[in-house]
């Protein structure tokens, strides 16, 4: 099977990045506050949409599941899965807003405000019942050669919804791949591939944890997680941890001048993803990850990477 026919199926919250691009005129005779006139806006997918943009860039054939409000920004998440080529079943829950980060940038993409439009409660018992349903038809009608969950805490990842998953995915023997958050942290790393980045381990373990191969490994035997998981632990510009049975080390990042870290974490998902489905082991992917994370901060705003940045 060729890695465009390899379908990765992406569980999750989608989220509609807005980018308001403007001049700075300097500060507000108003208030003491920015003045920018804007040039343009551009629109981009976030959470698990941009995991999905990523893996199209990566050359496998990415199938994305979530939920969206009733609303113009889930609408444009539509639009924008469409013309990107990206395969999407998102479901509409009128209770909801459909996740919306608007940022006001200057033309560096230098951020001056960030609004967020949002929900956080978990979905209804009907919603999530739906959202099992299209799972259970994916998994029927395609070859689904790995699964990723991408948790935001939006709402989507339910607990019922990650065990409901899980048996699924040992049912099937489909490789699972997890970039947590701080709701389930513990069970949702009952996976194949579990990724938090430094920040989100030491709200888990409830204290600082040091960017060290032995901080981190205490950190994981203290929280109890899943012992059969490969561990990659993202450490900014220190690099990223990595872990498979006795096998742990750490691949040292790259320093990049005045990083856009939005949505670097996705790409890192949709990396690991890349490098478990092609085969490659621990060390591989943990290296063409770092790299992935190197390059895709070194752009503007949400922006997906392509094999000429890891390869």
């Amino acid at each position: 099977m060729s890695e465009k026919e390899k379908i990765i199926l992406v569980l999750g919250d989608v989220m509609l990045d807005t980018y308001i691009v403007g001049e700075h005129l300097g500060d507000s005779p108003e208030a003491d506050v920015p003045l920018l006139r804007q040039t343009s806006t551009t629109d981009r997918l976030g959470g698990a949409g941009n995991v999905a943009i990523n893996l199209r860039g990566l050359n496998l054939n990415p199938v994305l599941l979530s939920v969206c409000g009733d609303d113009a920004a889930g609408y444009l998440i539509r639009d924008i899965c469409t013309y990107s080529g990206i395969e999407s079943y998102i479901i509409t829950d009128h209770s909801r807003k459909t996740t919306h980060k608007k940022r006001v940038v200057d033309a560096g993409f230098n951020q001056f405000l960030r609004i967020d439009s949002e929900d956080y409660d978990d979905l209804s018992s009907d919603i999530e019942s739906k959202l099992k349903e299209l799972f259970m038809d994916l998994l029927k009608d395609k070859k689904i050669a790995a699964i990723i969950i991408q948790d935001y805490n939006k709402g989507c990842i339910t607990k019922s919804m990650i065990k409901f998953v899980q048996a699924e995915c040992r049912t099937a023997k489909i490789p699972l791949i997890v970039d947590p958050k701080s709701n389930n942290f513990r069970l949702l790393s009952q996976c194949t591939a579990f990724k938090p980045n430094l920040k989100e381990l030491s709200n888990a373990l409830g204290r600082d944890i040091l960017p060290e191969e032995s901080s981190i490994q205490n950190a994981l035997d203290e929280l109890q997680l899943d012992s059969n998981a490969q561990f990659f632990v993202t450490l900014a510009n220190k690099g990223i941890f990595y872990k498979k049975n006795e096998d742990s080390g750490i691949i040292h990042g790259h320093e990049v001048e005045n990083p856009d870290v939005s949505g670097a974490g996705d790409t890192v998902l949709a990396v690991i993803a890349y490098g478990l489905v092609s085969g490659l082991d621990i060390h591989a992917i943990s290296k063409i990850a770092n790299q992935a994370g190197a390059a895709v901060v070194s752009k503007s705003g949400v922006s997906p990477v392509n094999l000429e940045d890891i390869f």
